[in-house]
């Protein structure tokens, strides 16, 4: 087994935050939840895991997912575990109807990955539909702008205060902020009318830029 790359962890951090809930709606008999997350979420992460990493390590993955689809699907989930042979992660048994019930693994679960992994998928897709705009397949270069780490302090400013004056007179108290207050009050002004869209997890330049250089 080797060391775990960035969409690894980012995978696995998903697997496990999914088990806690799995086993949760498992005893409470939300079949519909269960179903969504085991056959829809867990293998849309599967998907763009392969897309994302080098060399992907899966056998945590049908090791611990194996027993979540059990109930489900019984017979099949006896053929993987069949062929999985001695286990590594989960608890070894003759059979998987018999297992127990795989146990997430907290220190796994880092939802700031989430962030990180949702910005590079946000990037790939605006590159792929500029080029298919532009009927440009193989481009000789893409560069990408990483944002100007001042830009998250105001981000931050509008997501607390929700409020343009506030937001204002914050930034005259800033250093940094009050040499650029035009293009403070512009970027605000774009925030303020989009405050959905920044009152979740975000990455900060230096995220940025490790995570398209990786």
């Amino acid at each position: 087994v080797g060391k775990l790359d960035a969409a690894g962890k980012w995978f696995y951090s998903r697997l496990h935050e999914k088990i806690l809930l799995v086993q949760d709606d498992y005893e409470n008999l939300r079949l519909r939840h269960i179903s969504q997350a085991i056959f829809y979420e867990m293998i849309n992460d599967l998907q763009w895991y392969m897309k994302r990493s080098n060399e992907p390590q899966l056998r945590e993955f049908f090791e611990l997912w194996t027993l979540l689809i059990c109930p489900f699907m019984p017979h099949m989930a006896e053929e993987f575990w069949h062929e999985l042979g001695k286990k590594k992660y989960a608890d070894d048994s003759k059979f998987a109807s018999i297992a127990p019930f795989p146990r997430a693994d907290k220190r796994k679960i880092d939802k700031t990955l989430d962030a990180r992994e949702d910005y590079l998928r946000s990037v790939i897709e605006d590159v792929a539909h500029i080029l298919k705009l532009i009927k440009k397949e193989k481009p000789e270069a893409i560069a990408v702008i990483i944002h100007s780490p001042w830009k998250e302090k105001v981000r931050s400013l509008c997501a607390i205060h929700k409020n343009m004056q506030i937001v204002m007179g914050q930034s005259k108290k800033d250093k940094e902020l009050s040499s650029k207050m035009g293009e403070v009050s512009v970027l605000a002004v774009k925030f303020l009318k989009n405050l959905g869209s920044i009152t979740g997890n975000a990455i900060g330049a230096k995220e940025e830029y490790s995570a398209i250089s990786e």
